[in-house]
């Protein structure tokens, strides 16, 4: 079987281009999703009868068993030119996040995305949206400059990455996911996807008390609602 690669390029870089491209071909894209969705259904009525599809805001039946996400494969294939897939069910992200995501040129060449992930991850994705955001822009800012994270930069990428992973590994355990990782992932990084709850800082980097003295609890704040305490015996590496 051919190799397609992860990731998918459009066939132009003008903006104003793409945008009418997209305007152009929408329906038909919907359309091309429809017949897939109405073919796997026709093909065993049971095991997909609860597969759907979230166009864009619009909500509609989106649940999935990963099971039958290579039949869905299958057919989006039967509908569009697929120029990349990325498989993240079965070789999550650092922030545990699962999907597999298709990459589809229309007749017109304009590439489309879809993503396919049960509804356990979908019910959850808005959940750690800040969160991967924030992470994603501490580590880019050390890159940018060229340096390692500082201290605090460590520990908050650390809480903030593992609050997702913990997140994201409860919703895939629920959907039955961890069956589908790769096999040759190692064992550090699928006892990493099998916890649901982490110490997320480095404490090691916490300047230690006196022997004699108490340990004391350190608290990691995010925001109103998510705010976390954890002694400074407890360490968790990224």
């Amino acid at each position: 079987m051919e190799k397609i690669p992860e990731v998918a390029r459009q066939n132009t870089g003008n903006l104003d281009e793409l945008y009418k491209q997209a305007h152009e071909f929408f329906p038909d894209f919907v359309e091309r999703m429809e017949s897939v969705l109405k073919k796997l259904e026709e093909r065993d009525s049971l095991d997909f009868a609860d597969v759907g599809i979230k166009i864009a805001d619009i909500k509609e039946r989106h649940k999935a068993q990963a099971s039958t996400f290579a039949d869905i494969a299958e057919e989006i294939g039967n509908q569009f030119e697929i120029i990349a897939r990325k498989n993240r069910i079965a070789k999550p992200n650092k922030y545990g996040y699962r999907d597999d995501k298709i990459n589809g040129a229309l007749p017109n060449g304009h590439v489309c995305e879809v993503q396919c992930k049960v509804k356990e991850i979908e019910d959850v994705s808005d959940l750690t949206h800040e969160a991967r955001d924030r992470a994603n822009e501490i580590e880019f800012e050390a890159k940018s400059e060229d340096r390692l994270m500082d201290t605090q930069e460590r520990t908050e990428y650390d809480f903030l990455r593992k609050l997702c992973l913990g997140i994201h590994n409860k919703a895939a355990i629920a959907g039955g996911l961890n069956k589908y990782l790769f096999p040759d992932l190692s064992e550090k990084r699928r006892l990493e996807l099998s916890i649901v709850g982490f110490p997320v800082v480095h404490f090691k980097q916490v300047a230690q008390p006196e022997d004699n003295a108490p340990k004391p609890e350190v608290p990691i704040q995010l925001d109103e609602e998510l705010s976390f305490s954890f002694s400074r015996e407890e360490t968790c590496e990224a």
